[in-house]
């Protein structure tokens, strides 16, 4: 069934953070999502780590922040993606985790395409005062 698939998931990535990550560490997820691992990840953390979760998807935006809040998770988000390149999303063809990024649609019109936010990694390291 569905709630024991997702019970079981969330329990092999608690058992998989509590394994890699430590407090202080600072972890940056790409492809956030819901903020799932997110709260997870945050927590391992600790209050002198920083979780950064990157999510290109702006149909789930909202789910993430949301998600943030309501659960006190305490991890910076990044709506858009990390990249010294712009970079671009197909509109059509695929939705969720199917989604893909990519620097040049070649063969593909403009209209299939949306142009993301884009931020640097020297923004993030100026954000949170130290290289990563």
């Amino acid at each position: 069934t569905p709630s024991v698939s997702n019970f079981l998931l969330i329990f092999l990535l608690r058992m998989m953070v509590n394994a890699l990550v430590q407090k202080g560490d600072v972890v940056i997820e790409f492809g956030a999502r819901f903020g799932t691992t997110s709260c997870i990840l945050s927590r391992a953390v600790g209050s002198t780590g920083h979780v950064i979760s990157v999510e290109p998807d702006h149909t789930v935006h909202g789910h993430l922040l949301r998600n943030r809040h309501d659960h006190k998770c305490d991890y910076h988000v990044v709506l858009g993606t990390v990249s010294e390149k712009p970079l671009f999303i197909a509109k059509k063809g695929g939705s969720g985790y199917g989604l893909r990024t990519t620097e040049v649609f070649e063969n593909v019109r403009k209209e299939e395409v949306s142009s993301l936010p884009n931020t640097d990694i020297s923004i993030i390291e100026e954000h949170l005062d130290r290289r990563i």
